[in-house]
């Protein structure tokens, strides 16, 4: 089964969603400003990161129940 987060998925997109996925990134070393236009697989490619190995816990970490950004009200 495919997670919900892809080694396809925007950074930008990735952390708008799920918004405590943001640590982990950068403790990866995964550029989350200038780079946040990137796939996933480059961003960590460019960190030197495991891409499986951050996937999982990217997924474990939007997998949550509170993982999802809140809508905002206007």
């Amino acid at each position: 089964m495919e997670g919900l987060i892809t080694k396809d998925s925007i950074v930008e997109h990735v952390i708008k969603t799920y918004p405590k996925t943001l640590g982990l990134l950068v403790g990866k070393g995964v550029d989350c400003c200038c780079g946040a236009y990137n796939t996933l697989e480059k961003g960590v490619a460019d960190a030197n990161a495991d891409l499986s190995a951050l996937l999982e816990e990217l997924n474990a970490l939007a997998s949550q129940p509170d993982a999802v950004a809140a809508p905002k009200g206007r």
